[in-house]
């Protein structure tokens, strides 16, 4: 191949990517190909290549490139034996390069190579990351063909690739019918003026739009031409590349979408976009919430001092303290919020500001920052929601005394909400906790109760059980309820559940019952005692009648004996009807210290002088409306029951406090107390005491500890029944072998008391 004739090649793409080289092929004995040897190049391959070209003509490839691989040897060998042209990717290892390589051979041995510098698209596909595949998906993908036009023939040769890039399914169709009917009619007048301005300028390029044979879409293509003269000057042949740009169109199409789109965003977004300029101390806003925010134009500048005169006072330090950052102390990111005045809606708006250093000087002083302001009252207002409903949720759940948990299965932690905490005991250093960790602080006693809870669970979707928890504190008895958590596969990743501590909650309502029971049974013996006390009427009247009429002394000694009986029988009937509060009560404003005083004056009278009586009087109010001989006969009944409980002699003590009654604490025991003014009236003894086992039953009639004839079991529950009448409450507590004490409540008679105490 001659000189004369590699400078056309040259003129292919103005020695700009095309490199030309002629071969001459090596074959062994037996007709192999085995190496091959450059006759000559342009300056173009020896560019590409980065090899000089006395280095290469007249020298084997072996000689140049010892590694190079034999399967390229091969190649050519078979280019030149079979006469044809290859087109291919040729990567050279040993040189670090890769080519788009068209082949051919023009006469048995020899062939030539065009080649187009491939490496960074090589490399780009090797060392893919994300920002090249955004930012070059068209070339990415793109492929060049090559064509040849002869003026003479009016015949194109074309590469095996360009039936691929025009969707040509019959090679052996005629090429120029089948590519003039398939470009897009809109862009026919410019591949035709291509041609025209060929002529003039021997080397053009244009875009259109063809469909695709096979795709059956219009794809992008772009065409290079450059138009070989003969000797007179005129035409005859055009040579030139085809290049598939369809993703590269389309990407530039999706970056204008993407653009719109952000300018929409941005726009109806309440976003500013800004430029600082820290040499002039100006900030320049491309506003797009101008309409919402503050009274501003697009492309506006401010000074620092200016724009710092919106922001709200109490974030004028935060704000400062993040520009000083970048300018100062070399931080080149920039996030803060911060409060705003907006003139236009009258209300102070949230903002948060996010930038980035972008330009320094040869000191590394900051030169610039840009970023984006965007109004987040909203999402402030949702998340200081948000802050309130937890608070509110946990203010439920702790008067509720319901703490939450999860078990993670993958992780074998399980996460316990602060209340859950609370009523487990732990600390609040931490909420989340291994199996074993559990164990260690609750012992495993216990986590072999929550261990029975999960085996329970696993064979139910949901399951809650009630079980009693021993703490340093105290027993508690805590209320489970558990729900299993699957994922898309159906596999259990974690268990939810609520913790809540009924303790109170189960006392409460054995209170309840208790005062059930009890009004239960008032309403039982105070039906009983009034039919009873009917019928002991009718026996005292017949007695009566019969000591008028009968003279008999052994008679009459009977009827004596009846009505003795009688009256006994009718003290019963009274208490009974007192416990069942259905006996006629005549309330006056009574003074409680001094019916207290009646009271010690009786028994003193009649107990044991081995017990000693003290009085305490702390209430400075104690005056209540009251029955004074009901409630006398209180403290008598209850200083009774202390003597029983000491046969060898001790102490009783009768004290009294005044106490105020709110809301919060107007539960004593089973009795709810109106809010108000009360005095305190504890009667104690230090006896032998009463088991918890039956302290609950201590009020019911005819309940009681003693030998048989030597109690009724209706002291305590006359007792009861007088309280109750009174508004007041009763309770007791007792230690075996250290004493009992009575605490009764009685609202005071306030006018009265404010009266007596002026």
């Amino acid at each position: 191949m001659s000189l004369k004739h590699l400078e056309i090649y040259e003129r292919l793409v103005s020695n700009e990517f095309i490199g030309v080289a002629d071969h001459e092929i090596i074959l062994n004995e037996e007709g192999l190909p085995i190496n091959y040897r450059f006759t000559d190049l342009n300056t173009a391959f020896e560019r590409l290549v980065g090899i000089e070209k006395s280095k290469m003509v007249g020298k084997t490839i072996k000689e140049i490139i010892p590694d190079i691989e034999d399967k390229w040897i091969e190649l050519f060998g078979e280019i030149t034996q079979k006469g044809v042209e290859k087109y291919f990717e040729m990567y050279i290892k040993p040189i670090d390069k890769c080519f788009k390589v068209h082949a051919y051979s023009y006469e048995i041995g020899r062939f030539v190579t065009l080649i187009i510098d491939a490496t960074e698209e090589y490399m780009n596909k090797k060392h893919l990351n994300e920002e090249v595949l955004r930012n070059n998906m068209a070339a990415r993908s793109a492929k060049i063909a090559f064509f040849k036009y002869d003026y003479d023939t009016n015949t194109q040769v074309v590469s095996d690739f360009w039936y691929e890039l025009f969707g040509a399914t019959e090679k052996n169709k005629n090429i120029l019918t089948y590519f003039w009917n398939n470009i897009h009619p809109e862009d026919k007048k410019s591949v035709e003026e291509l041609f025209e301005k060929i002529v003039e300028h021997e080397e053009c390029q244009c875009e259109f739009r063809f469909y695709h044979g096979i795709s059956k879409k219009y794809i992008w293509v772009r065409k290079t031409a450059i138009l070989i003269n003969n000797q007179d000057l005129k035409p005859t042949m055009l040579l030139g590349i085809y290049q598939d740009i369809n993703q590269q169109k389309l990407a530039q199409d999706e970056i204008k979408k993407l653009a719109q789109m952000l300018e929409i965003g941005i726009k109806n977004g309440g976003i500013d976009v800004w430029d600082y300029d820290v040499k002039t101390d100006r900030i320049t806003f491309r506003s797009y919430i101008d309409e919402y925010n503050l009274s501003r134009e697009s492309n506006e500048q401010f000074t620092l001092a200016e724009h710092i005169t919106n922001i709200h006072r109490e974030d004028v330090a935060l704000f400062l303290q993040e520009i000083n950052r970048i300018r100062f102390l070399g931080k080149n990111s920039f996030l803060v919020k911060y409060r705003v005045y907006s003139a236009r809606r009258n209300k102070t708006i949230w903002m948060k500001s996010t930038g980035k250093v972008i330009e320094y000087d040869d000191e590394g002083n900051v030169l610039r920052a840009v970023g984006i302001s965007q109004d987040i009252s909203s999402s402030v207002e949702n998340e200081q929601n948000i802050i309130k409903n937890q608070k509110r949720l946990q203010q439920a759940q702790k008067i509720a005394h319901l703490g939450g948990w999860d078990y993670d299965f993958e992780q074998e932690t399980i996460f316990l909400s602060d209340e859950a905490l609370q009523i487990l005991g732990f600390s609040y250093v931490e909420n989340e906790y291994t199996l074993m960790r559990l164990e260690e602080i609750i012992g495993e006693e216990q986590m072999n109760r929550f261990r029975g809870f999960s085996d329970g669970l696993l064979l139910n979707d949901q399951y809650e059980e009630e079980f009693f928890m021993h703490f340093s504190q105290g027993v508690k008895k805590i209320h489970v309820i558990a729900t299993k958590n699957y994922d898309d596969n159906g596999k259990i990743i974690s268990i939810i559940g609520t913790l809540q501590d009924i303790t109170e909650r189960n006392l409460l309502e054995e209170r309840l019952r208790q005062a059930e029971k009890m009004t239960a049974v008032g309403q039982l013996a105070g039906g009983i005692a009034h039919d009873f006390n009917n019928i002991l009427m009718a026996a005292s009247g017949y007695a009566e009648l019969i000591k008028l009429k009968s003279q008999d002394a052994t008679i009459n000694e009977y009827c004596n004996k009846i009505l003795y009986s009688v009256r006994s029988s009718a003290d019963l009937t009274k208490k009974l009807l007192a416990f069942s509060r259905k006996d006629s009560l005549f309330k006056n404003h009574i003074n409680v210290h001094e019916c207290i005083c009646n009271a010690f004056e009786i028994l003193s009278m009649t107990i044991d002088k081995k017990i000693s009586f003290e009085l305490d009087f702390i209430a400075e109010k104690d005056i209540v409306l009251a029955d004074a001989t009901e409630l006398q006969n209180v403290f008598i009944n209850l200083c009774l029951n202390s003597r029983d409980a000491m046969p060898n002699g001790g102490n009783i003590c009768i004290s009294t406090s005044n106490a105020t009654i709110i809301k919060e604490n107007c539960q004593i025991e089973e009795f709810i107390l109106e809010t108000g003014n009360y005095i305190k009236i504890e009667v104690s003894d230090n006896g032998f005491g009463i088991n918890k086992s039956i302290i609950k039953n201590i009020f019911e009639p005819f309940f009681t500890t003693k030998e048989v004839g030597k109690g009724t079991g209706l002291g305590l529950a006359a007792i009861y029944g007088t309280i109750v009448s009174h508004n007041g409450s009763i309770s007791v507590h007792s230690i075996l072998g250290e004493g009992t004490t009575f605490a009764i409540m009685l609202p005071l008679s306030s006018d009265i008391n404010d009266d007596v105490h002026k």
